[in-house]
């Protein structure tokens, strides 16, 4: 037994150990694969990796923009296990506020201004410098670098991170001056953050990010942005009052006069472009802030909004202050400005939408306003060139929200169908959207404009169709258990009437012929003159034949369906009646009414117990010369009748008495029956008893004609 034990236990290590072994090698492989980036990080036109943490973020053929002035936006990719590597990409800023940078060895990333951990390189605007630090949920400045020339917004710049051990390095490149400069910072061995994802950041600003490569490095790639580091020109000062005026300067060369100038501009609210000349020849001026820039440029004050197409537009981020110039053409509920000159006065924050319903923003009163609004999603479809198109509804009001383009926001997974829904958008109108098939359609931003409040309820029609299907499933496995209990069951009932069946034949059968035997033995040594003596022997010798014919008949009963096959009650029955009434002096007749069908054991031994008491009765005490056995097959219930045409008895003389008749109504009872007894004398007796049958299988009840086949096949 040991050696057998042994044998099994080194074929289960034989085969365990290389298994291991084999799964060890892969997540090796797997984890150096991770340990490091390699080449771009950006595919154009997709956001495959890319995670959003605040923001708008969009990404476009060559593109990665955020137009969102959130403070702390973060687009997050890569491994955990990422460790010494070097991070490039050219970036420029769509705000005169706020910096724009990359990080590096980002873990733990949330959505606010420092809720990551890891380090972070960066242009800040107000002060033209170049700053590096580490947050770990709180911002640690570790030095600045006042770059050579003052940064600009739309303009591009060149940003170069290599991260080796505890020491992080970045060179600035100004690619039209040629401009560099470098920093760096080195954090105890203790302290510092030795692998993590990369990502790009804005803070306060807009941004766009191209050319974005990762490689893995070494000392002797950090080496070079060491050199450049110039130690005397990083500083670690506070902001000072200047600083804060310069970050709400003007853009541009746009110089206080100018700006006295504009304010005497006759700009006129949006709302009143609306009665304007329907032949667009009006030249307007008007002024708000800009709500959208993709697909179409949008710009509301607080009496309305417009559309602006087909002009000098500059470069612009949600929440810039512009000027419009133009020909104003009007539409029943909103404007456009054609061949409009766009300019930004000053970048700003984006204004608060408007919290409508559906049903408000149906008779647009809203058209080209930024709005709020809740509503339960519909299907979710999508349209060349890249557009997500999302059926809402709210009651009976049905609308559209439309995504484009859509790649980067793949990111954020679509909730699911049916569920509740914050949209925020610029509600419009114009049939270029709604196709004439709804009344307004909500143009999002970004996937971050869409909040789940509440997913789709449990009784949505599709659970209620899996739960439904399950529910069939489950009971259709219940009936197979229970049927197969059964089957079980009468198997162990038909076992043990078999072994009882044996043990009676085994003995009281074996008994009775040979008593029997012994005493035609005895009645042939019995000489002739003890005439009283052989009268007595014979007699006997009859009682223990009939015993045995008794106890063969008990015997023959309890193998039924021995061999699988069910009883059949009637002609079993007239087989006991013909046995009994040897001289043939009694006409026993069988019929059977209704949808016949299978009966269970039980009900077929009591019915074949009671019937074959009911004619030894008739054929003993009636004096009958017909005898009439009956089933009727009702649906719930079995009428079995046993009728005679004999002498009749008074049937309240015996209810007290009786042992046949009482034995018959305790028999009945067993299965939940009841027993009727009609008779009178002169006019035979009728024997009625109802037993209840077990319901169909819902199968049959649906598709009677199977019965019938299983009946046939049965015979």
């Amino acid at each position: 037994m040991r050696r057998k034990k042994l044998r099994w236990l080194l074929c289960i290590l034989a085969v365990a150990i290389p298994l291991s072994i084999m799964a060890g090698v892969l997540i090796v492989k797997h984890i150096l694969r991770q340990r490091s980036p390699n080449g771009s990080l950006f595919v154009p036109g997709r956001a495959d990796g890319w995670i959003p943490y605040g923001g708008t973020w969009k990404v476009t053929n060559d593109e990665i923009r955020n137009e969102s002035l959130e403070r702390g936006a973060k687009f997050v990719k890569g491994s955990s296990y990422w460790t010494d590597y070097s991070l490039e990409s050219d970036l420029e800023s769509l705000n005169m506020n706020g910096d724009i940078g990359l990080v590096v060895r980002s873990a733990n990333e949330g959505r606010g201004v420092d809720s990551f951990s890891g380090y972070y390189i960066g242009l800040r605007r107000h002060d033209s410098s170049l700053i590096i630090g580490r947050t770990d949920y709180g911002w640690a400045e570790y030095a600045t670098v006042k770059l050579r020339t003052a940064l600009q917004p739309f303009h591009w710049y060149h940003l170069k991170v290599v991260a080796v051990g505890c020491t992080i390095a970045a060179r600035f490149t100004n690619p039209v001056t040629g401009d560099r400069s470098a920093i760096s910072m080195n954090e105890a061995s203790t302290h510092c953050a030795r692998s993590g994802r990369i990502g790009l950041r804005s803070v306060y600003t807009g941004g766009v990010w191209k050319n974005i490569r990762a490689f893995p490095a070494t000392v002797a790639d950090l080496q070079p942005l060491l050199e450049d580091a110039n130690p005397a020109a990083q500083t670690s000062r506070p902001l000072t009052l200047q600083d804060i005026l310069d970050e709400f300067k003007p853009a541009g060369n746009v110089t206080p006069s100018t700006l006295a100038s504009r304010s005497t501009d006759p700009t006129e609210p949006i709302d009143n472009l609306r009665l304007s000349s329907v032949l667009g020849d009006d030249t307007v001026s008007v002024r708000g802030k800009v709500i959208l820039t993709d697909p179409i440029l949008l710009v509301q004050d607080s009496t309305g909004g417009a559309f602006i197409r087909n002009g000098e537009i500059p470069k612009l981020s949600i929440g810039d202050e512009i000027l419009v110039e133009g020909k104003a053409e009007p539409h029943p509920f909103s404007s456009t400005i054609h061949d409009a000159k766009v300019t930004l006065l000053w970048p700003g924050n984006a204004d608060p939408p408007f919290s409508i319903t559906p049903f408000q923003a149906a008779t647009g009163a809203f058209d080209a306003r930024f709005v709020e609004l809740q509503a339960h999603l519909g299907n979710t479809t999508e349209q060349p060139p890249r557009r997500l198109v999302l059926d809402l509804y709210e009651g009976d009001q049905r609308f559209q929200a439309l995504l484009q383009p859509y790649s980067a926001e793949l990111a954020v997974p679509i909730p699911a169908k049916d569920s509740l829904l914050q949209i925020r958008g610029v509600c419009v109108t114009d049939s270029q959207y709604t196709k004439n098939m709804v009344p307004f359609v909500i143009l999002l931003r970004s996937a971050n404009d869409l909040r789940l409040i509440n997913g789709p309820p449990w009784w949505s029609t599709r659970n209620l169709i899996t739960g439904a299907a399950l529910a069939v499933f489950l009971s259709l496995l219940v009936i197979l258990f229970y049927t197969r209990a059964e089957q079980w069951r009468l198997r162990a009932v038909i076992e043990e009437r078999l072994r009882l069946a044996h043990e009676l034949h085994d003995t009281l059968a074996q008994s009775f012929a040979g008593i029997g035997f012994q005493l035609r033995a005895i009645l042939r040594n019995i000489p002739d003159t003890l005439s009283p003596l052989r009268e007595q022997v014979e007699i006997t010798s009859e009682l223990v034949r009939q015993g045995h014919q008794e106890a063969r008949r008990s015997i023959s009963t309890l193998r039924i369906d021995a061999n699988g096959h069910h009883i059949e009650l009637l002609p079993t029955l007239a087989q006991a009646a013909q046995r009994m009434i040897s001289d043939g002096s009694i006409v026993v007749e069988t019929s059977a009414r209704g949808d016949q069908r299978r009966i269970p054991l039980k009900l077929t031994d009591v019915l074949f117990r009671i019937g074959q008491e009911a004619i030894a009765n008739a054929v003993r005490h009636a004096n009958a010369s017909r005898i009439q056995v009956q089933l009727d097959y009702q649906r719930t219930f079995l009428q079995f009748t046993i009728e005679d045409n004999g002498v009749g008895f008074i049937p309240v003389e015996v209810t007290s008495g009786g042992f046949g008749l009482n034995g018959i109504r305790a028999r009945a009872h067993t299965v939940g029956g009841t027993v009727r007894i009609s008779s009178s004398p002169g006019n035979g007796t009728r024997l009625q008893v109802d037993v209840p049958l077990p319901p169909l299988p819902l199968l049959l009840r649906l598709f009677p004609w199977l019965q019938k086949n299983t009946r046939h096949r049965q015979s």
